[in-house]
């Protein structure tokens, strides 16, 4: 997910997301020079996230189902630590924009999406 500046269309498409890593929760990704030319690596990695979207409502489910690639959307929801009956535990969120690798990603129990016009 990206957003501000980076998520503008002309620079979106310069930010290749290569690896999903279940375990770690983790994606990494690359930008290319004409991007890196534009924007800091500080600027890029401040706009730019993994997130793991968690929804309980089933109309909630339904608009993210139907959220395309591209699309600007606006998510209202809490970030979360996730512990299953099995003990496994997905978390804490990261609560920051600036880190990067394992454990950077946020998890957003989502109560509302909307998809922008």
């Amino acid at each position: 997910m990206s957003w501000g500046e980076v998520a503008l269309e002309e620079n979106s498409g310069h930010i290749d997301f290569d690896k999903y890593e279940v375990t770690e929760r983790y994606s990494t990704y690359k930008w290319d020079s004409w991007l890196g030319k534009k924007f800091t690596k500080e600027k890029i990695i401040s706009n730019v996230s993994n997130n793991h979207i968690i929804v309980l409502d089933k109309n909630v489910k339904k608009i993210l189902n139907k959220v395309k690639q591209g699309q600007v959307v606006r998510i209202m929801g809490y970030l979360a630590t996730v512990d299953t009956s099995l003990g496994v535990t997905w978390g804490p969120s990261s609560m920051t924009r600036t880190d990067e690798g394992s454990r950077a990603s946020e998890i957003i129990l989502a109560d509302k999406i909307i998809i922008m016009p």
